[in-house]
């Protein structure tokens, strides 16, 4: 994760995002005060592009993968399940998956499509998974029996960037090993700038030419920005709209970002005093200067896609590219 704006931004944004709401309920309200609202939004938008594109990054030797995770036996990391192949250097941890019940998991496309309509195995599900170099005490490795892009997932622009992994067993559920609570409405979070949420994988901890993964969970706390924002930020960046199913994110700490082996991690938020699914990482291009805010799928836009999946694994609406 790497930060792309300062604390006094933030700061600012909120407190014009909460007038401009305050003054929305104001009976009669003038037409200005709303296009001022508005415009509020659009300059924060494009302060965003003004400290992140135009301006050069402070790019140091820092800590990439966050903080190491202990308790394991909690959300959302209780959610979560690495992705493991076989290689000639031995097994690999490619990408995370979380789980959504004990034989179907969620990531990103981005994560497994190289093993569609491929001879090559898709590997393992290692869930209650925490220390890649170690057994743990609920960690179950089990088989990938499918795979499932989304029927309109396109590579080159990441609309539409989530996969579904169906296991060849059902997982043992246990206080370690517990299915994703769903997204929830909650009238008091602040859907535009929301900084309850945090992203957790077994992506590298440290910079080097060579990726490597982390040897236990790191999580790291992010801001998920709202449908408006994120439009906004692609819009000064390339002048075109952000991939579709896709929201931006930055970490809170300025030495963290996302990286290789990333991909498919939790991305949680707190909605109602509980801890729910966000999204899973999608992408993000951490070798790039200046380097772009976080992809998060937003899991909640994919809800009847995954409905009509475990419904019927082969209907005609979740059938794609096929393992």
């Amino acid at each position: 994760l790497e930060r792309t704006c300062n604390f006094s931004f933030r700061i600012s944004y909120c407190l014009l995002s909460y007038i401009g709401y305050l003054g929305l309920y104001i009976q009669n309200i003038s037409r200005l005060f709303k296009m001022a609202f508005y415009a509020w939004h659009l300059a924060a938008a494009l302060l965003v592009y003004i400290t992140t594109v135009s301006g050069a990054p402070n790019i140091e030797t820092r800590v990439i993968g966050g903080i190491e995770v202990y308790d394991r036996c909690r959300p959302p990391f209780s959610w979560m399940v690495a992705l493991r192949m076989n290689s000639p250097a031995g097994p690999v941890t490619f990408c995370s998956a979380v789980m959504l019940d004990n034989t179907t998991l969620v990531t990103s496309a981005r994560c497994i499509s190289q093993f569609v309509g491929s001879s090559t195995s898709p590997g393992v599900a290692v869930v209650g998974e925490r220390d890649l170099l170690a057994v743990d005490r609920y960690e179950q490795t089990i088989p990938i029996e499918g795979l499932r892009l989304h029927p309109d997932f396109n590579s080159d622009t990441y609309d539409n960037n989530i996969g579904l992994i169906r296991l060849s067993s059902p997982a043992t559920f246990s206080s370690c090993v517990m299915p994703a609570a769903r997204m929830e409405d909650d009238p008091d979070a602040c859907q535009d700038l929301d900084t309850s949420c945090e992203m957790a994988g077994w992506g590298p901890y440290v910079e080097a030419t060579q990726p490597t993964n982390s040897r236990v969970v790191r999580s790291s706390p992010i801001t998920v920005y709202g449908d408006f924002v994120t439009l906004q930020l692609e819009l000064a960046r390339t002048s075109s709209s952000p991939p579709k199913g896709s929201l931006y994110a930055e970490a809170i700490n300025t030495r963290q970002k996302a990286c290789f082996f990333d991909w498919g991690g939790v991305v949680s938020c707190v909605r109602n005093g509980n801890i729910v699914l966000r999204g899973v990482v999608g992408e993000h291009n951490c070798n790039a200067n200046p380097v772009p805010p976080i992809m998060v799928t937003n899991v909640r836009d994919f809800e009847q896609w995954i409905d009509a999946c475990n419904r019927n694994w082969d209907s005609v609406t979740c059938t794609g590219n096929t393992v």
